[in-house]
């Protein structure tokens, strides 16, 4: 038996031609719990949000998630950015940083929970209206974004 290596990647690749500072990007891998979200471009500190949904999906028990729990999970994490976003605010910053910023952020979202009876998998594309979705029930090619703003 001929012995294959295996190759593991952890980590997080700009866009080409961005600095790795530019990353949008966000993952987590905590127990039997995934999430990857993709901070979306348009948007002004999406890779804030970004982090803000990996960690906290992988800080949560999600396994056996319905609709209730998944839509108080996101609330929780728009909470979450609101405080960055008021503590933020309170520096000293350009009119158009403000402006982008009560914009919100969006993400791409996928996690992923497993357990010895349930499986859980939820989602959302960077595209808004934002619309999510508790399984994987209407998770497409091109479904809705995860906003920042509740």
């Amino acid at each position: 038996m001929a012995i294959r290596p295996v190759t593991r990647f952890a980590g997080t690749l700009p866009k080409a031609g961005n600095a790795e500072a530019e990353c949008e990007d966000a993952f987590c891998l905590a127990g039997s719990q995934l999430a990857i979200a993709d901070g979306a471009s348009e948007g002004s500190y999406s890779q804030v949000w970004a982090g803000i949904l990996a960690r906290a999906f992988c800080d949560d028990d999600a396994a056996g998630w319905q609709e209730p729990e998944f839509s108080s999970w996101i609330e929780a994490c728009q909470r979450e950015w609101s405080t960055w976003e008021r503590d933020l605010a309170q520096k000293d910053l350009p009119w158009f940083t403000r402006d982008k910023l009560r914009q919100g952020a969006f993400a791409a979202f996928i996690g992923l929970a497993l357990s010895a009876s349930a499986c859980v998998t939820a989602g959302a594309s960077a595209e808004p209206p934002n619309e999510i979705a508790p399984s994987s029930a209407g998770f497409g090619c091109a479904p809705t974004a995860i906003s920042s703003l509740s």
